[in-house]
């Protein structure tokens, strides 16, 4: 087949070039030599259709110099279809057949050395020139017993890179091992570069011994990666001790897992950057010291209280605001705990404003002064953000102050339902919270608070108007209310607060009267416009109780009440009835029985008052009132006529209309009539003098 790729005809190379590919693998590398080598100069044939089948066969050889080959087809300057085919060719290098093509190879080639001269160095049993790439890969795959030994003998050069790299994945460990140390010995060039597998190596002493190179800057940062996870602490320590020379790669890598960092983990950070300084330094010492509570926290803690203020500030308030977990937090602030200035003030005041308030950010916050604090935290409570509204409440829980309570009593008219601004509120000094807690009183959406309101408000005599508002929509409100008034002095406004309660008909009579009691301690004549009303309420306790204070006020004026004027009232009008008839019967000259005119009278007469004071009771005063005006009205008119010389029927008459107005005004006035049975009696004796 390869005497036929020297063939005239085309077709006939074409044909052999297909036949060494689908051949298979020789039994020896020089046979395998003798094919490559003749394919290779097919791949250059003048005739497209054998080139392009010398480029499928040569592929079938997946080895390094193989594929350089095709790379070099695949380049511009060569025709289309050959270009074509060895990128397509190329791209199926990695494919599983290719690999166990490669291997089986491998089988070949061990097999050959086996059978050969068994001394390891010598260059005869690989092939006949030690730089061929078959020997190289013979050399390498050798399965003698000693491979570690093997190693040893290998050179270190670049041209025997291949062979240590392939040793790099040998199913025993000593070999891996073997081949490791030999390219972190670094006298071949670049060779450190083909170590980062040896990181993760299953085998403990494979990457204790990788440990030694990892600061090489092509390892460096992979290397300080895997310091994170690495299980095993003298690999650890080996590879910390060999990282603390690396560059600022090793830091980046670092940075990958620093922030969980903890225990052994972050010691071996803290052994790797001694003695650097950064930014970025200063932000690790921040991550282990929040994060670590043994010993490698406290040895960066140490080192942090040495940063200064415009170093560890920032990176301290930064750290913060990205880190939720509360532990984590509270060492935080911990850590800025000495570090004062307008910097700290601002980056904690952000972290209310961001919607934060752990209860060790609030304690601190605490310190902050009124004026550098309350503005921004004044904003934050006007938020759309329900959750920097919890935190500036948190924040303003323990601040005193009259702007404070009316900031907080804004916040409740916004938000209606927030117990936490209305707890805080109600924490207030009262004489702060008082305009606050006042508004709050006249709003009906905070009916269901207005008790607890009440009781918070300072014994100040303004607060008796709106105090009464309240109780006027909620009279349940009022045995309240006469607690927070009972310590007020006696104002107007105090006074009218009492005569409200006193007057809200729907309150219990309890209420009312214990008001009513209070208005006639406090008031004086002052409280007199305010016991009236009551003095004719319907209520019977209420009635007596304001009869009873309006006599303690002015005993001359408002005698003391009795119940009993309502049977003398009757009386009275049955008499004034029936005399009414009798006269009005003779005036007209009506043929009618005196005893049933003046039964029917007196029935008349009585039933009217009977009727219209059936539901309260009258005082004696109150009877001997109108039948005096009554009495009044009848000598008036009587006497009118005798007067003007009117004849005996015109004066009935007259007597008649005297009695008439005398009862209509003795009715209209009864009950505004405050008549004592001495003031009754006197005057009577004075009518009855003139």
């Amino acid at each position: 087949m390869l005497t036929a790729l020297n063939e005239a005809e085309p077709r006939v190379r074409a044909a052999a070039a297909k036949a060494l590919g689908d051949f298979g693998l020789p039994r020896t590398g020089e046979d395998l030599e003798l094919m490559l080598r003749g394919l290779g100069r097919a791949c250059d044939d003048s005739d497209d259709s054998v080139a392009e089948a010398a480029i499928v066969a040569f592929s079938r050889f997946p080895f390094p110099f193989v594929r350089q080959r095709l790379e070099a087809v695949a380049k511009k300057g060569e025709p289309e279809g050959r270009r074509l085919i060895a990128r397509q060719r190329i791209a199926e290098f990695a494919s599983a057949e290719a690999k166990q093509r490669l291997l089986a190879w491998t089988d070949v080639l061990a097999g050959e050395a086996s059978r050969l001269d068994r001394d390891l160095t010598s260059e005869d049993r690989f092939g006949r020139s030690p730089g061929d790439p078959l020997t190289q890969a013979a050399r390498f795959v050798s399965k003698q017993p000693d491979r570690v030994s093997a190693m040893d003998a290998i050179p270190r050069e670049p041209a025997y890179l291949p062979f240590f790299r392939l040793a790099m994945t040998d199913t025993k460990a000593e070999v891996r091992v073997a081949a490791i140390s030999a390219l972190a010995e670094g006298k071949i060039e670049g060779a450190r570069a083909h170590l980062l597998g040896a990181l993760d190596d299953p085998d403990v002493g494979a990457r204790w011994t990788v440990a030694v190179a990892a600061a090489d800057p092509s390892l460096a940062r992979r290397a300080a990666v895997r310091l994170g996870s690495e299980p095993d602490a003298e690999v650890r320590a080996r590879l910390a001790k060999a990282l603390s020379t690396g560059g600022p790669e090793v830091v980046d890598g670092l940075f990958t897992w620093l922030p969980a960092a903890e225990g052994p983990f972050a010691e071996a950070a803290l052994s790797v950057l001694a003695g650097r300084e950064s930014a970025q330094i200063d932000e690790a010492l921040v991550m282990i010291a929040s994060r670590d509570s043994g010993s490698a926290g406290r040895e960066a803690r140490g080192r942090l209280s040495s940063v200064p203020d415009e170093r560890a500030v920032p990176t301290l308030l930064g750290r913060l605001s990205r880190v939720s977990d509360a532990v984590v937090r509270r060492r935080l602030l911990e850590l800025l705990e000495r570090r004062e200035g307008s910097a700290v003030d601002d980056g904690l005041l952000k972290e209310i404003e961001a919607g934060r308030a752990d209860p060790p950010l609030v304690a601190r916050v605490d310190r902050i002064s009124d004026d550098v604090a309350l503005p921004r935290l004044f904003t934050a409570l006007s938020s759309p953000d329900p959750s920097v509204r919890v935190a500036a409440l948190a924040a303003l829980a323990k601040r005193r102050g009259e702007s404070v309570a009316d900031e907080l009593g804004h916040a409740i008219q916004r938000d209606p339902a927030s117990p936490m601004a209305f707890t805080s509120l109600l924490e207030q000094r009262p004489s702060d919270a008082k305009r606050a807690l006042l508004a709050l009183l006249t709003d009906p959406a905070q009916s269901a608070r207005h008790e607890r309101i009440m009781r918070r408000l300072p014994s100040q005599d303004d607060i008796a108007g709106p105090v009464a508002t309240a109780v006027r929509g909620t009279p349940g409100l009022s045995p309240v209310a006469l607690e927070v008034l009972a310590p007020l002095t006696s104002t107007s406004t105090v006074l009218a607060a009492y005569g409200t309660i006193s007057q809200l008909a729907i309150a219990p009579f309890e209420q009312r009267v214990e008001a009513i009691k209070a208005l006639a301690e406090k008031g004086d004549r002052a409280a007199i416009p305010h016991l009236e009303p009551s003095a004719r309420d319907e209520s019977t306790e209420v009635k007596l109780a304001a009869r009873a204070a309006l006599h303690d006020i002015d005993p001359a004026r408002y005698p003391a009440w009795d119940p009993y004027g309502r049977v003398p009232l009757v009386i009275e009008g049955a008499a004034l009835g029936a005399s009414a008839l009798l006269i009005a019967a003779d005036v007209s000259n009506a043929n009618l029985s005196p005893i049933f005119t003046g039964i029917a009278g007196a029935v008349l007469g009585g039933a009217t008052p009977f009727l219209l004071t059936r539901k309260e009771d009258l005082s004696l005063g109150q009877a001997g009132f109108f039948g005096t005006s009554s009495l009044w009205g009848t000598a008036l008119g009587w006497g009118f006529g005798g007067t003007v010389g009117f004849d005996d029927r015109a004066t009935g008459g007259a007597t008649l209309v005297g009695q008439a107005l005398g009862a209509a005004a003795g009715g209209f006035f009864l009950r505004d009539s405050e008549w004592g049975l001495g003031e009754l009696a006197f005057s009577n004796a004075l009518s009855l003098e003139a």
